[in-house]
Order: C-alpha cells, then sequence, then structure tokens
C-alpha cells in the first residue's frame, strides 16, 4: 500500500494508462535486491494499480454514457428547481447548466443550493433585459439591477453572480463552466475575488464574500457594461464598482443567470426587497423585464446561432482562438453548439480550422470526443482540456 501511495503521488491529476505504464521503476542497485522484495513488490503494485486504474476508468466512462443516454431519453424529466411551487411566482426560476436535479430550492425561504460535490447555474431567463442603443428610443431602457444573499459559504465556495445573453443554453450534463466562462456572459466572484467573462477569468479586488453579505450586479445596455454593488464594512456605505466595459453579444438581450458550488443564496428581484442600489435612479429592479414569450425567443434565438455558428465564425465564435467553419459541403449541412462545442451534420460535410496552418518541419496533434455515433461530436484543437467532459 506504500508503494501504490508513493506511485499515485507521482501521477499527474490527468494521468492515463499510457502515462502509468511510462512510469520507471527503481532499479537494484546489488543481487541481493533482486530477491522478491522491494522491486518484485513493486511491479506487482504497478500491474495492480493499472489494472484497478482501467477498470475505475471504465465504470466512469459508463455511468457517464448511462447519464446522458438517461438525460436524452427523458428530455422532458421535471427538475426539482422547476416545481409546482413556482406557478405563483413572477419569476421562474430554472436549471441552466448542471445535471439534472443538481439544484434544489425552499419554496418557503426560496434559498438555493446545490447538491454536494456539484457545480450548477440558475438562472432567470424570462427576465431579459433589452439591448438599447444609446440614443434609442425604447419604452424599456436596458439598465437592470438584482441583489443576491449569501446564505452559507466557505473557504471552498464558488458563487459566479453576473448576466448571460442568450447563448446560455440549457444543458442537462456535468459541465466544467458557469456565467462567465461561456461566450457572452460576465460574473463576479468574491469568494475567489475574480471576475468572469467570455470564458476569461481575472483577478478583481473586492472583499471577501461570506455569509450574510448582500451583493448586488448591475446591467447598462446603453453604455454597456456590468457593475457589481456591495456594503463596505468601515464606512457602512454602499460601494459601486465597474466589472466590465464596451460589453458584446448583448443584441438579443441578457438575463440573470448565477453558477454556485459548496454555498447557498437567495435572489431578491424586486425593487423593495433590494437594500442596495445603484447611484444612478434610472436602473429598474429585474421584475420589470418580465417577458411573457421569453421561451420562444430563446428557442429562436437558439436555432439561428447553432444554424450558423459555422457560417459566421467571427461573430459566432468570438471567444474561441480557434475559428471552426464549414470548409466543405452545402450550406446548413452542419451545425455547432457554441456552448457545448458540439458539432452534428445530416449530410457528409467538412469542417476545418483554416486559421492552424502548421509549418514545414513542426507538428500538430488535435482530439475529438464522438458524443453518439451518427449524431454529434466535440471538438478540442490546441491543449488538452479538463473536467468532466475530456476532449
Amino acid at each position: 500500500y506504500d508503494v501504490l501511495e508513493h506511485l499515485c503521488r507521482r501521477l499527474p491529476g490527468d494521468a492515463d494508462v499510457e502515462a502509468i505504464g511510462k512510469l520507471e521503476m527503481p532499479k537494484p542497485e546489488r543481487a541481493a535486491d533482486m530477491l522478491p522484495s522491494p522491486t518484485d513488490a513493486f511491479l506487482w503494485s504497478k500491474s495492480v494499480f493499472l489494472m484497478l486504474f482501467q477498470e475505475a476508468r471504465a465504470q466512469n466512462l459508463k455511468k457517464q454514457e448511462e447519464a446522458r443516454a438517461n438525460d436524452r431519453d427523458q428530455p422532458d424529466l421535471t427538475d426539482k428547481l422547476e416545481n409546482p411551487d413556482q406557478q405563483n411566482s413572477k419569476i421562474k426560476l430554472t436549471r441552466r447548466v448542471g445535471r439534472i436535479n443538481c439544484c434544489s430550492m425552499d419554496v418557503t425561504t426560496r434559498e438555493i443550493r446545490v447538491s454536494e460535490s456539484s457545480f450548477g447555474t440558475v438562472a432567470a431567463p424570462g427576465c431579459i433585459v433589452p439591448w438599447t442603443p444609446a440614443g434609442g428610443d425604447a419604452p424599456l431602457v436596458g439598465k437592470a439591477y438584482y441583489e443576491i444573499e449569501i446564505r452559507e459559504g466557505s473557504d471552498y465556495s464558488c458563487l459566479q453572480v453576473g448576466w448571460a445573453s442568450l447563448a446560455l443554453t440549457q444543458v442537462n450534463h456535468e459541465y466544467s463552466g458557469g456565467v462567465g466562462d461561456f461566450m457572452a456572459s460576465w460574473a463576479v466572484d468574491g469568494f475567489r475575488q475574480a471576475k468572469l467573462g467570455e470564458g476569461k477569468t481575472e483577478h478583481f479586488d473586492v472583499p471577501i464574500w461570506k455569509m450574510g453579505d448582500r451583493i448586488g450586479v448591475a446591467i447598462d445596455l446603453v453604455e454597456l457594461k456590468m457593475s457589481v454593488i456591495y456594503r463596505d464594512v468601515d464606512t457602512d456605505s454602499a460601494v459601486t464598482k465597474v466589472v466590465f466595459q464596451n460589453l458584446e453579444g448583448i443584441e438579443e438581450g441578457v438575463f440573470p443567470a448565477v453558477s454556485l458550488a459548496d454555498c447557498a443564496f437567495t435572489f431578491h428581484f424586486a425593487e423593495g426587497d433590494c437594500k442596495l442600489w445603484p447611484s444612478d435612479g434610472t436602473f429598474k429592479g429585474v421584475e420589470s423585464f418580465v417577458c411573457n414569450d421569453w421561451k420562444k425567443r430563446h428557442d429562436d434565438f437558439q436555432k439561428d446561432m447553432t444554424e450558423k455558428a459555422l457560417e459566421d465564425p467571427i461573430k459566432y465564435q468570438r471567444n474561441s482562438e480557434t475559428k471552426l467553419m464549414r470548409w466543405i459541403g452545402k450550406v446548413e449541412s452542419c451545425s455547432m453548439d457554441v456552448q457545448t462545442r458540439e458539432i452534428s451534420s445530416n449530410q457528409f460535410s467538412t469542417i476545418a480550422a483554416p486559421s492552424c496552418v502548421v509549418s514545414n518541419g513542426k507538428s500538430a496533434l488535435y482530439e475529438i470526443y464522438i458524443v453518439s455515433v451518427g449524431g454529434a461530436m466535440h471538438y478540442s484543437l490546441g491543449q488538452k482540456q479538463s473536467g468532466p467532459r475530456l476532449h
């Protein structure tokens, strides 16, 4: 067991069978050491470890495939968050990203949490804040605000609070990203003192969040910026800091979204429930932006974006360094979900990354991940990614 433990410590977290097989074994210095002791024990433990590793990996892959099959077979499976008790609520909350039933809500306190060791995204997709060009005449100006109250938190918590465009689709499986990790979404996380936007994470100087804190996030689609508001403990006054400016991809509007792990919180959407507020009096509470046709607007946008992603990669694949295009085949013969990066085709076609040119004397590698036979596949170009869905 000591040898196995030593072996485990030498392996990186994403090690595969090939990496284990290439590990160098200690060589004996004297003939007496050839007796069935350290070296033979190492050989035996290595072979056992390889067997256990392969078995565990096979079981894990089987469970993942069963989970995906279950999600495909039960697309209308009721989510714990989407329960009948929300029927009387003006604003419906939904699980946007994460395993089905990973998120839950106490209907009395409206406290939201995720199951242990899970990471999920909760959103109010029915509250679509419209893009309002400067100088435009719109019945409802695109300036919205909401707050969250932290009910539980720890040093290991993750709470990405912000906004997402209609590009944030509903994904019913484990996913390594949240609000701010996807295209056209932006968030701030005070537990980690970070801001996340368009797939990039950077340090952001805010006081570390703790249980009981109230955090406000404002979106301004006139000046194209997002701000965070918190209470200064020394002065007991509200502090406003701009998190992002020059937002892009907001033409179809944005809605509130929060990703969380190892914590719990409650939303506050009504103006009367918010204790902090932007100094600019032109902001409205999120409940003012409830849309009756929000499902149709989301579905239409997703269909349009998926069909055009490979035809207009500059627009729809902004946050990807490697742009993919339909290279050979009829127009609309293939499509791509820009969030999950699944590519599917209804006829023979060719997808290419024409901007990645390997020069003479150089070598390169890329991988694909088959989601379903005859269906869709993932692509991964460049550095191998980590997370629940390995490429």
